[in-house]
């Protein structure tokens, strides 16, 4: 029963190549797992931040305007205006509302601008210091609301609430310059 004994010979050939294999899978799932993570760098790096903001002074009269203080630039999809939950399409139409269209006002329609980082853009205004206090004391319940997205498509409201891009166009009229 001696002779009986089985032997094994291990292929060292056969092992290493195995082992080599091993190797390169872990390799590989590592690469697309460094791959993802810096695909969500690379977002973060890009990332827009945009809001409006109203002013008032004796030189430039009542200026409304949106800035983008984010690391990315910010496509403007659309802006919307409101006085306690009334939407107008239009500033002439807000303007209207109060009895304040006779007077001289500017508008910008900005849907589909860019705006880089850091930049700030005006997209309503009254020049004359006396026409514009009387158009502050009417529109100090005025909200803006900005829809822009990243060059990512990545898409947001400009009070931060996420927004899918598939609803950007479908809800969501622009206030018009007209």
């Amino acid at each position: 029963m001696k002779g009986n004994k089985l032997k094994y010979k291990i292929n060292y050939e056969l092992v290493v190549a195995i082992s080599a294999l091993v190797i390169s899978l872990f390799t590989v799932v590592i690469y697309i797992y460094q791959a993802q993570i810096m695909s969500e760098q690379h977002k973060d790096s890009v990332w827009p931040y945009v809001f409006s903001g109203k002013s008032i002074n004796n030189n430039d009269g009542l200026s409304i305007k949106v800035y983008n203080k984010g690391i990315g630039p910010a496509i403007i999809k659309s802006v919307q205006v409101d006085i306690q939950g009334t939407s107008y399409e239009s500033w002439r139409s807000l303007m209207h509302s109060f009895n304040l269209d006779t007077l001289n006002f500017y508008c910008s329609n900005v849907e589909g601008t860019v705006l880089s980082p850091k930049e700030e853009m005006s997209i309503f205004g009254v020049d004359s210091y006396r026409e514009a206090r009387l158009v502050w004391k009417e529109l100090q319940e005025l909200r803006v609301r900005v829809t822009y997205c990243s060059i990512h498509d990545d898409c947001w409201n400009s009070d931060g609430s996420e927004i899918k891009i598939n609803t950007l166009y479908t809800n969501q009229n622009s206030t018009s310059c007209q």
